[in-house]
């Protein structure tokens, strides 16, 4: 069984809102539940109506953290998932599932390094209301993100990578590459890999275009899928017939997302 199994099995579950608020917080509920029973350092920082965001207990919050933003609202009308047999895949309702439970894992596991916090949003699939609640939370404790870190999926192009850098944006300083090509350079000095990379003019909308918009430092780290059912190109990464992400890829999407982390707050301001 795959290590990310008994997680989605948590929160591969209903998530809905209505741009202003969750309507249906099954899934952010299962996420705070699961940190509660393993006793996790993680606990819930702040909440909104579109927003739960976490740190680590007893670290205090760096002036300018980097944000991990992974978005919990849901398409689906209903949830599954499961291992695809004689393969190294997992299929099932991904988007974006499958990130809430990769981070989750590494926040279980006190993987993730210092100087970062993590948000679960909403209304990322209309207006990402929720990307800009959370900024407004943090610039109002005087702790504007030097950096957000999106998780989401993304299309086939690149399937059978282990993970994608995609919509990357430059907002101010706070110590980073102000110019949109070399943030985009700096954040590739995080891998030891080649890494694929899809501007945000080629690229699928995600939270990062709000985020830009918010006027911060932005990048997504996306998992390549694949469609469950060849012919079902018509939105196909929210069929309810699932998509396919390499099961076999995932530990390394978690490696990625904590060098890129540290990468990124190495010279906090």
């Amino acid at each position: 069984m795959h290590v990310l199994i008994p997680l989605l099995d948590r929160v591969n579950v209903a998530s809905h809102d209505d741009g202003c608020r969750f309507l249906d917080t099954t899934r952010l509920d299962a996420i705070e539940v699961a940190l509660r029973e393993a006793g996790s350092r993680w606990t819930l920082h702040a909440s909104g109506p579109l927003f739960r965001l976490y740190s680590r207990t007893g670290s205090s919050l760096v002036h300018h953290p980097v944000l991990i933003s992974s978005h919990a609202d849901s398409n689906y009308e209903s949830h599954f998932h499961r291992a695809v047999d004689g393969s190294a895949e997992l299929i099932g309702t991904f988007d974006n599932s499958i990130t809430n439970a990769s981070v989750l894992r590494l926040m279980l596991e006190d993987i993730l390094p210092d100087g970062g916090v993590v948000a679960f949003t909403g209304d990322e699939e209309n207006a990402s209301q929720g990307a800009a609640d959370v900024i407004a939370h943090l610039r109002g404790e005087d702790h504007l993100p030097r950096a957000v870190i999106v998780l989401d999926i993304t299309d086939d192009r690149f399937y059978g990578q282990p993970f994608t850098i995609e919509n990357w944006y430059a907002n101010g300083s706070l110590g980073l590459p102000t110019d949109s090509q070399a943030f985009h350079r700096h954040v590739l000095h995080a891998f030891t890999v080649p890494v694929a990379s899809v501007p945000h003019d080629d690229a699928w909308a995600d939270e990062s275009w709000r985020y830009e918009k918010e006027g911060v430092h932005v990048v997504s780290l996306c998992i390549p899928t694949l469609p469950a059912n060849p012919r079902s190109r018509n939105d196909w990464m929210h069929s309810v017939e699932g998509v396919r992400v390499r099961a076999d890829h995932l530990l390394a999407y978690g490696e990625a997302l904590s060098s890129l982390i540290i990468h990124l707050a190495a010279t906090n301001a």
